[in-house]
């Protein structure tokens, strides 16, 4: 699931099993609603928060809320995505990359681009 700050809270997805977190929630409660949209009903999930090098020390707080998260360095994850990219004469950074597409996918399709700048007036 990728989604907007709206998506957060009071909806249920049943058979939803990732998310992906590209911006930071702004408090602990925040992050517990967003990725509580997985594991909903004695089911499990996956979330995934991908932070800069300047938000690390976030994940020493998510620590306290979720005690089993575990910090993986960019570089190994992006470092062989990165060789990719090169291949293909994308001199991009992965991250970078990967967040252009996203936010593309919206962008390119007026839409889900109106309905996007609808639920960010509608917070």
């Amino acid at each position: 699931m990728f989604s907007t700050e709206v998506a957060s809270r009071g909806l249920d997805f049943p058979d939803l099993t990732h998310i992906v977190l590209y911006d930071i929630p702004p408090t602990l409660t925040d992050y517990a609603n967003r990725i509580g949209r997985t594991a909903r009903m004695n089911s499990s999930g996956v979330s995934l928060i991908i932070l800069n090098y300047q938000e690390s020390d976030y994940v020493e707080q998510l620590k306290v809320y979720t005690p089993n998260i575990n910090a993986i360095e960019k570089d190994t994850i992006f470092d062989k995505f990165k060789q990719i990219l090169q291949k293909r004469g994308i001199q991009s950074e992965p991250g970078y990359y990967i967040e252009g597409l996203v936010r593309g996918l919206v962008r390119d399709d007026p839409e889900k681009y109106q309905m996007a700048k609808k639920a960010y007036v509608s917070m």
